[in-house]
């Protein structure tokens, strides 16, 4: 019966491209932020990915890289909101200040019921 069994090493999948001590530093650099003369607010993950060349001598995919990041539940920063190019940020300042405007004209006219209508709810 000794001669049957498998005496192979059990190896389960993918051999780790970091070890755990190796993960565990570079996501406390992460964490770190950004050094000074990097010259950069955000990483980025070709950032990421020259850290991890320069200083722990791997090379690792991009999507390497974001598995790590993604496993230990790491969110990506949305895209920058888009502004419209015929935004006019005056008036959208004006807009802001229409509650103001509205409740200094309730103390003025207290008898009177102020409402205030929209462009597109004036089509009643």
């Amino acid at each position: 019966m000794e001669g049957l069994k498998d005496r192979r090493p059990k190896i389960t999948g993918r051999k780790r491209a970091l070890t755990f001590k190796q993960e565990k530093a570079f996501l406390e650099r992460v964490e770190k932020g950004t050094k000074s003369e990097e010259n950069i607010n955000v990483f980025h993950l070709r950032d990421l990915q020259a850290i991890l060349k320069k200083e722990f001598s791997k090379n690792l995919t991009v999507p390497g890289i974001w598995a790590i990041l993604r496993r230990c539940h790491y969110a990506t920063l949305g895209p920058p909101a888009l502004k419209h190019y015929k935004a006019n940020l005056r008036e959208q300042e004006a807009l802001k200040k229409i509650p103001e405007v509205i409740t200094t004209l309730n103390k003025q006219f207290l008898k009177q019921k102020i409402e205030v209508w929209l462009e597109d709810e004036a089509r009643l």
